[in-house]
């Protein structure tokens, strides 16, 4: 569905560099800095075979002070000379504290100078501190599930509808790209996705017990979910699939371009190349979904943990209520689907626009 909607482009700490009003394209530059990459922890009494109270007085380096990936930090000599320790950086970057309780001694990434480019073409709406946020017109593609944060990259269709998605289809020249395709994808295949540093993963299924394993994905609209460093979004659910053929045509249509990729709200956001219209309705993604009036020949998906992700088309709306195989009553719709006529309740119904 096409829509104009705001878009958030933030980093922790930066210098913003556009104004409110500004047009910018998808190479605009929006925010830049200095980000801290996190923290490498070293134990040094061990290493050293001391007591944690001990192991800081065989520190060669004080806190604060740069380290270069295999220079020594630490030496301790042993009796006569024999059987010496010594303790190398396994990081470049600097000494950030030692713990005389624990034995750890905590050494901090050198920052990286990242540039949050715009991503989409759009007018900025607002500029909050280090965050710009974007007016923009997008094309929005939801699946049924899926996990990890927003990030960007360029689509690559690297599997077909509903043909097995191979590790070995995988490569370094998937880095940075969001990959589409499969039927069905292996927890290797998804673990293979992660090493070479894809950022998405959008396919019509894949088992459960993978899926909670290595994706740590969540259902819920409520909740995130936690972040392995890769984003997928499954289109159809769970099991070995069949993309819906729309929207495989739309994500194949638009191949070698810049997507998002959202796991918790498990869509994938196509910008367009157009000017948002500054009539529309703007909607954030904290505003409540909007509701359509279920109606006969309405084409449907099914969601929820129970016949997740089946198309069809309203054949009936029951006007009485009945029980369904959870103990629960409601009133019950009929979809006609490829593989006949299923009653199910509305509220686990989706109208595909």
């Amino acid at each position: 569905m096409e829509k104009t909607v705001l878009l958030r482009r933030h980093q922790g700490e930066g210098k913003t560099l556009v104004a409110k009003g500004e047009r910018v394209l998808p190479d605009t530059v929006l925010v830049e800095g200095d980000t801290p990459s996190g923290f490498k922890p070293v134990y040094l009494a061990e290493s050293l075979a001391v007591s944690p109270g001990k192991a800081e007085s065989y520190l060669l380096k004080k806190p604060g002070e740069k380290v270069r990936r295999g220079e020594q930090i630490a030496h301790r000599k042993k009796i006569f000379g024999f059987g010496a320790s010594d303790v190398f950086s396994p990081i470049d970057g600097q000494i950030k504290e030692y713990n005389s309780q624990t034995g750890i001694l905590l050494l901090q990434f050198l920052s990286k100078h990242e540039q949050v480019h715009s991503g989409v073409w759009g007018v900025v709406e607002a500029v909050e501190g280090s965050e710009v946020v974007v007016r923009t017109k997008m094309l929005e593609i939801y699946g049924v599930v899926g996990s990890g944060r927003v990030r960007l990259g360029e689509i690559r269709v690297i599997a077909k509808e509903d043909e097995f998605l191979l590790a070995s289809q995988i490569d370094e020249n998937c880095s940075g790209k969001i990959l589409v395709g499969g039927g069905l994808v292996s927890s290797e295949s998804f673990s293979k996705a992660l090493v070479v540093g894809a950022s998405g993963l959008v396919t019509a299924g894949m088992h459960a017990k993978d899926f909670w394993a290595v994706g740590g994905g969540t259902v819920s609209a409520f909740s995130k979910s936690s972040d392995v460093g890769i984003t997928a979004v499954l289109m159809e659910g769970f099991g070995h699939l069949h993309f819906f053929e729309n929207i495989y045509r739309i994500l194949a249509e638009n191949e070698n371009k810049i997507a998002f990729i959202d796991g918790d709200s498990a869509k994938v956001s196509i910008p367009l190349q157009k000017e948002p219209d500054p009539v529309e309705k703007i909607e954030f993604e904290e505003e409540a979904p909007r509701s359509e009036k279920l109606k006969v020949g309405d084409l449907v998906r099914t969601i929820g943990c129970c016949n997740l992700g089946i198309y069809g088309k309203v054949k009936s709306i029951g006007n009485k209520k009945m029980v369904f195989e959870s103990g629960l009553s409601d009133y019950f719709v009929e979809v006609e689907t490829l593989k006949g006529v299923i009653e199910i309740p509305p509220c686990n119904l989706e109208i595909l626009i």
